[in-house]
């Protein structure tokens, strides 16, 4: 079902127009590379909110107006990485009371990160905690939904009363929107025609209708049935070739007026006609939205009773875009960006809710930058360098491109993920302050291999292009995946290796797509939701098989 983007009443009145039975023009479904509209539709109708009403947190950081001031002098930033974000959420909702914070607002740019945020609050005892959305993954939060909390709070006596007033008018307009339909849909009809000029052309329409009319329009004349509407342009006089304006003819009789008169007045019957209907329906579908809206605000209410409650409120920055309204009304005061090197400045923008008093980012200006489809506007693009989309304003305020100053940040220095060998790689490239915790050189080797780091050489060539298009922009490599997949047998065949402890990483959609059939008729397998969807947008996914060992498969610009 297609619907417009916006209640916009000239494009509504252009399709009524060119849609009908009466036009066969060739129409075409224009559709974002990659991307849904209303994935960043919301972002950018709060940052137009936000151009006009101007009332953007810590703007004197974010936008200052003044260049080479020097660094900005914050005291104790409080930020850090997953485990970090965790301990500071908590030590907040300590004092949530005695600083009057209200909710605190969790926000991450995709669904999956912000069910992993949740999950270890809840796993840590946080209590009153509601989530935003519809496309949680997670059992855990299946009952801290909006949806699911707001069915615990009753509406008043006077909310119900507006609710049932509300739908009964809901029900008026349906029927009022589908009695106009047929009209719409073919606006030449006779019986559109007829309509119109009983109201508003009587002598015209005692001339075509006048007498016994059936109802397809045809009438009976010395025992046979004609139609007025086809026979009175062909019954023109041919010896009548005036060709007055439509106008000049409201009054003229039919048997006065030549063929090419007869033929305007009916395509001016046909405009009008078509006019009138489509002022019904803008009429009908006006007062439509605004019960929709009234409702939609009483639905509000109750939601807005719920998170005034909530000491935590997560939600992914398309969420909070959408649900901007009734958030204002929440008036947070501190508002936690997981991954905030990971989003577009624009989304981290709309979040800064006008009653926010205390940003916590948490991200890796070193890491993943957020993800833009066109290449005209990254930053590593010369032309684009100017736009620089993809630099999140983490990165900006933590290593500015400009010659703004930078905002002072704490890094964990300390990591106790790796094997000192494997750390090497990016203390070297990355991170030269990069310390080992004590704890890694204790790390077990890997069951079956000899090395726990090697490089493997080798010189097979990458598969032939495919000939479906919707493969065609990715590579893939046969080789690599059969060797993959023996590699990952064997580790399997150790008999030590639980679920989720196997990562498979490779920068190529189409060798996802490629690995996942090799592997999943031994293996279940889990892809990272952005990978989901990237694959479900070049129309590459398709059913998993299920199998004894859940292996987790992760695209390249996923996390591991």
């Amino acid at each position: 079902m297609l619907s417009p983007v916006e209640d916009n009443s000239e494009d509504i009145t252009w399709i009524n127009g060119y849609l009908g039975k009466a036009h066969k023009l060739r129409q075409s479904l224009v559709e974002f590379p990659g991307i849904l509209l209303p994935s960043f539709q919301p972002t950018l109708q709060a940052l137009q909110k936000m151009s006009r009403t101007l009332d953007l947190p810590f703007a004197q950081f974010i936008a200052p107006e003044k260049q080479n001031a020097g660094d900005f002098d914050i005291p104790a930033p409080a930020t850090g990485k997953s485990y970090t974000g965790v301990a500071v959420i908590k030590a907040l909702l300590n004092n949530r009371n005695t600083a009057e914070l209200g909710p605190i607002i969790c926000v991450c740019y995709i669904n999956h990160a912000l069910d992993q945020l949740l999950e270890h609050l809840v796993k840590d005892g946080v209590e009153q905690l509601i989530r935003l959305g519809s496309r949680s993954k997670s059992e855990l939060l299946q009952n801290l939904t909006l949806y699911h909390v707001s069915k615990e709070f009753r509406p008043t006596k006077i909310e119900g009363h507006k609710k049932y007033q509300y739908f009964a008018n809901l029900d008026i307009a349906f029927d009022e929107i589908e009695e106009l339909m047929p009209g719409l849909k073919d606006p030449a009809h006779w019986s559109n025609v007829k309509d119109y000029l009983e109201s508003h052309h009587n002598g015209h329409f005692q001339q075509l209708f006048g007498r016994g009319v059936d109802e397809q329009g045809c009438q009976e004349v010395h025992s046979k049935k004609f139609n007025n509407l086809n026979s009175w342009v062909k019954g023109a006089p041919k010896r009548i070739t005036s060709t007055r304006r439509v106008h000049e003819l409201l009054n003229v009789n039919f048997k006065n007026m030549s063929g090419l008169e007869l033929k305007a007045s009916h395509k001016h019957w046909v405009q009008q006609s078509t006019r009138q209907f489509n002022h019904r329906f803008l009429h009908v579908l006006d007062s439509y939205r605004q019960i929709r809206n009234s409702l939609k605000k009483c639905h509000q209410e109750l939601d807005l009773r719920c998170l005034l409650r909530a000491h935590v409120v997560g939600v992914t920055t398309t969420g909070l875009a959408r649900n901007l309204d009734i958030l204002r009304r929440v008036r947070a005061k501190v508002v936690v960006f997981e991954e905030a090197g990971e989003v577009l400045e624009a989304h981290t923008l709309t979040a800064l809710l006008p009653s926010v008093e205390h940003a916590i980012l948490i991200g890796d200006h070193e890491q993943l930058r957020p993800q833009i489809d066109n290449y005209e506007f990254q930053y590593d693009n010369p032309q684009g360098a100017k736009f620089s989309l993809d630099i999140s304003l983490f990165e900006r305020l933590a290593h500015p491109q400009s010659r703004y100053p930078k905002l002072p940040y704490s890094s964990l220095e300390v990591q106790r993920r790796m094997y000192p060998s494997i750390a090497e790689l990016i203390r070297s490239t990355l991170y030269p302050k990069l310390q080992d915790h004590p704890s890694v050189s204790t790390y077990p080797e890997v069951d079956g291999m000899r090395k726990r780091l090697f490089w493997l050489d080798y010189n097979e060539k990458e598969d032939a292009l495919p000939s479906n298009p919707a493969q065609s922009f990715s590579k893939t490599n046969a080789w690599e995946v059969e060797m993959t997949a023996a590699l990952v047998s064997h580790l399997v065949r150790q008999g030590i290796y639980r679920n989720e402890d196997i990562a498979v990483l490779t920068p190529y959609l189409g060798q996802l797509q490629k690995l996942k059939q090799r592997l999943r008729s031994s293996f279940a397998i889990v892809v990272g939701d952005r990978d989901l969807e990237d694959m479900e947008a070049k129309g590459l996914e398709d059913d998993m098989g299920k199998g004894q060992l859940q292996l987790k498969v992760i695209f390249a610009r996923q996390r591991c």
